[in-house]
């Protein structure tokens, strides 16, 4: 039983301040969020940047689902693309890259039922997959391994339906069938099922989750015709080519050359993490981060910015974010005065009690450098052009510092003594450790 010193009193509750009646009028009539706003944050993080890359097609919107990774990965072909071929209407196919990430996804999980049969049910592990056989998030590791293995379509060759706009009934019945086929696996292995009994169980489930996308969404193209007219009125056709041909010879990214970098204060800086269970194509490349300083996340991504290329980056988007305004700054909101509260938390605390995580990837297009070092940050979002500035947003550097975790870029942008990194045995991290969280922010 509970001391007294345990509990709350009638006396304490007399004595909290009176103060908490005269604030809550005004904050109980409306959204806190409205009514903390700090009103001059966004003069005092103007949209003015001394580099930026000249985006010149449409912000895109992922619409209600969790497919952000997938159009942060997309947006960088895109700016390639744009300048390659003269054509500011080039829009890659989300749809496409979506479709194939559940099905491997679903083959993933039962896979991963088949490593963990002999588990009890009621294991942390086996818990913990069934709970969430799979979601709309991921990794960029997770975009190049669909990408490597399956290519990429135009927009139009492939385009976007009622439930790869809003994917929550498509996801909800495959997570049904994934559990009880992942029941099903684990039941035949109990009976004395042969592990060849038990794969060709899963290869008729792997078809069941095939039809049901195929149902959903329409079977993808096996071959396309890409054809548009420039901007100089020019004609380009590029006949019956594969979707993989159609990657490799128009994206212009190489997606199995880029790096995933991280910062996790977590863990020692210049070595390899990986987190066990994560991943969509079986036997694809494994989802790995050089751990580094935020400083050098910086520095590289400036290096990539004056090359001329967009860098694609993970983030905890719902921190200290002003939506309508664009802006992401750690003064966004003033709590001191409603609530007399502080935050003190570090970004390793953060991790550690589950106050943070990655949740969101975007593109960064742009920096503002005063006497060479960055102030702000100008972000391409996939929430569509009413979302923010026109789409876009304006991340102080100080907000980048907390809130980013991790950039992906071309090995030719990391220094060789950080590359090496990757020659290391991986450090592997538990299924349900913070950086296994799988980027889906949605509007």
């Amino acid at each position: 039983m509970a001391d007294g010193a345990s509990q709350i009193t009638m006396s304490q509750l007399k004595s909290y301040s009176a103060k908490d009646q005269l604030a809550h009028p005004a904050i109980s009539s409306g959204s806190y969020k409205k009514l903390t706003k700090n009103r001059k944050v966004a003069v005092n993080h103007p949209a003015v940047f001394s580099d930026e890359l000249d985006m010149k097609a449409p912000v895109t919107d992922q619409k209600g689902t969790g497919r952000c990774w997938i159009f942060a990965g997309l947006n960088m072909m895109r700016h390639n693309m744009v300048e390659r071929y003269n054509n500011t209407k080039i829009e890659l196919s989300a749809s496409y890259v979506f479709f194939y990430d559940q099905l491997e996804k679903c083959n993933w999980f039962l896979e991963s039922v088949l490593r963990t049969v002999d588990d009890e049910a009621d294991s942390t592990l086996v818990r913990h997959m069934f709970r969430e056989p799979l979601s709309d998030g991921g990794q960029w590791d997770m975009f190049a391994a669909v990408v490597e293995k399956y290519g990429v379509v135009p927009k139009e060759a492939y385009p976007e339906t009622h439930h790869s706009e809003g994917t929550w009934e498509l996801s909800g019945l495959l997570k049904k069938r994934m559990r009880e086929n992942g029941m099903r696996l684990r039941k035949s292995h109990r009976a004395g099922a042969s592990i060849e009994e038990l794969r060709a169980q899963k290869q008729a489930m792997v078809e069941e989750a095939h039809r049901i996308l195929a149902i959903m969404m329409g079977t993808p193209p096996d071959r396309v015709t890409w054809s548009f007219y420039d901007k100089d009125d020019k004609l380009h056709v590029y006949p019956d080519i594969t979707p993989l041909e159609f990657y490799r010879e128009h994206a212009g990214v190489n997606c199995s050359d880029i790096v995933s970098l991280v910062d996790d204060p977590r863990n020692k800086y210049y070595e390899l993490l990986e987190v066990d269970y994560l991943g969509n194509v079986v036997d694809g490349p494994a989802v790995r981060y050089i751990n580094v300083p935020v400083e050098d996340i910086k520095r590289y991504a400036i290096k990539v910015l004056k090359a001329g290329r967009p860098v694609w980056f993970g983030c905890d988007v719902e921190q200290s974010l002003l939506n309508s305004e664009g802006l992401m700054a750690l003064d966004a909101y003033n709590l001191s005065a409603a609530f007399d509260i502080e935050a003190t938390m570090t970004k390793r605390e953060r991790l550690q009690y589950g106050e943070s995580t990655i949740t969101h990837a975007m593109v960064i297009t742009g920096v503002h450098l005063e006497d060479g070092k960055s102030v702000r940050w100008r972000i391409e979002n996939s929430w569509g052009s009413k979302a923010g500035d026109g789409g876009y947003y304006t991340m102080t550097d100080e907000w980048f510092s907390e809130f980013v975790y991790q950039i992906s870029i071309e090995k030719r942008d990391i220094p060789d003594a950080v590359l090496r990194v990757l020659d290391q045995q991986p450090v592997t991290l538990p299924p349900w450790d913070p950086l296994g969280a799988l980027l889906c922010g949605q509007k």
